[in-house]
Formats: structure tokens, C-alpha cells, sequence
């Protein structure tokens, strides 16, 4: 019954979660410093309630590294006729409107924009596999490249800081 609903198996392939970044110990001292100076600031320009900026600088920091300790666990991902198979996340090509590619040294993102505006997208790292394979693969199912799509100046910033 399962697949039934997802039709005839196309292809796949294994992704990280996300991009795990390689970052010198550098990056850790200016982050560090970056942190450091500006709670040290805060407490400077207000030494009476300063320190609580400067506490929520430290939670903010302690949180991205807790949320980004791992990184380097694998998905297997698999395209059907009808779905999209994440682990075992079902994502049917019916709510799926688009698709496009951010691709350039350094980062290979496969992006799904949702019909639904509210309904965050999904990016799914391309692994090894190139953008012709998931054209060719796309090609036998109901979903349209979006060429004019580009990667936001958010996730641009993310990925040339390393975050």
C-alpha cells in the first residue's frame, strides 16, 4: 500500500543534515572575542542592567554551538514517481509547487518551496550528485525548476560565515 502512494522508485541518494563547515580554530577566537567584546560592551554602557544583554549574548552563543555540535549525520533520501522519501518523512509532489539549485563552490542545495505560503521550505543537501541529476530525475515527475531563484541574502551570509 505504501507504494502505491509513492509510485515508482526513481532514484536516491545520501546528505548530510547540513553542510558541516570545516572552521579553524581561528573562527572559534574571533567568535569567541566577537561575543566576548560585545557583552563587554553592553556591560559598559549600562553596568546596572548590562549584564543581562550581555547573559542573552552567551545563552545565544551556547545555544548555536548545543544546536550545531553534530551536523555530520547522513539522510537517505529517495524520489519516487509521487514522493519524496527523507528517511521516513514522506513529502508528496502534490504539495510541493517548485524546485531549485544553490550551487557554487562550497554548497550544493537542492531547495523544495511548498504550495502552502506558510509551509517553510525544505533544502536538502545534494551530496555528491550534481544538478543534472536531479533534473533528470525531476523530469519524471511533476516538478518544475525555478531558474530565476536565488539564494537568499540571509542563507548567504550564514553560509560565508560558517554558521
Amino acid at each position: 500500500m505504501k507504494q502505491q502512494k509513492l509510485g515508482t522508485f526513481i532514484d536516491q541518494w545520501t546528505a548530510y543534515d547540513h553542510y558541516p563547515h570545516y572552521r579553524k580554530p581561528l573562527w572559534y577566537v574571533w567568535f569567541c572575542l566577537l561575543f566576548f567584546g560585545i557583552a563587554a560592551l553592553c556591560i559598559w554602557v549600562d553596568p546596572v542592567r548590562g549584564w543581562i544583554t550581555a547573559l542573552a549574548f552567551f545563552v545565544t552563543a551556547a545555544f548555536y554551538f548545543w544546536t550545531h555540535r553534530n551536523g555530520h549525520e547522513t539522510h537517505e533520501i529517495k524520489i519516487y514517481s509521487e514522493a519524496l522519501v527523507i528517511q521516513d518523512k514522506i513529502i508528496p509532489f502534490k504539495d510541493i509547487a517548485e524546485y531549485w539549485f544553490v550551487y557554487d563552490v562550497g554548497v550544493a542545495v537542492l531547495n523544495l518551496e511548498k504550495r502552502k505560503k506558510k509551509a517553510p521550505k525544505i533544502s536538502l543537501q545534494m551530496g555528491d550528485k550534481t544538478p543534472d541529476f536531479f533534473r533528470a530525475a525531476f523530469n519524471k515527475t511533476a516538478l518544475n525548476e525555478n531558474t530565476e531563484k536565488k539564494e537568499s541574502l540571509t542563507d548567504l551570509w550564514i553560509r560565508a560565515l560558517k554558521l
